[in-house]
């Protein structure tokens, strides 16, 4: 079974371009138009990673990382943006990134890393609390 992959995107032609590529390649595709539709879907539903626009209306993609990188089952994050600070902006906020315009090989280079990456987070022994 594939990765299950979380798209997040106000740009319709463009998520469901994106939608298509990764369904293409094996994914489980899931799409919403907002942080607020992706915040809500990854309360309900678990995710391997999340491909967020950084620049949409209301709540940026950074912004909807910031909500949902606590969750129980917090996907492995992707910033896809063409904005020239992405690449910095992802690395601050602990995303992997992907630099728009993109190609297919660098499309599944970067979900492969984040896929990877959630895999080392989740493998990691819990932190003991209190002490």
């Amino acid at each position: 079974m594939g990765a299950r992959v979380l798209v997040v995107d106000d740009d319709a032609m463009f998520r469901r371009s994106l939608t298509g590529v990764l369904d293409s390649m094996g994914y489980h595709v899931t799409s919403v138009d907002s942080g607020g539709g992706a915040i809500a879907l990854v309360a309900r539903e678990a995710f391997d990673v999340a491909l967020i626009d950084h620049r949409m209306p209301g709540m940026t993609g950074v912004e909807t990382w910031l909500h949902i990188r606590d969750s129980t089952n917090a996907p492995g994050p992707v910033l896809v943006t063409a904005a020239a600070d992405g690449g910095t902006l992802a690395e601050r906020n602990g995303m992997a990134f992907l630099a728009k315009p993109f190609g297919m090989s660098e499309l599944r280079a970067v979900v492969e890393q984040a896929l990877a990456q959630r895999s080392a987070r989740d493998a990691r022994p819990a932190r003991p609390t209190g002490a």
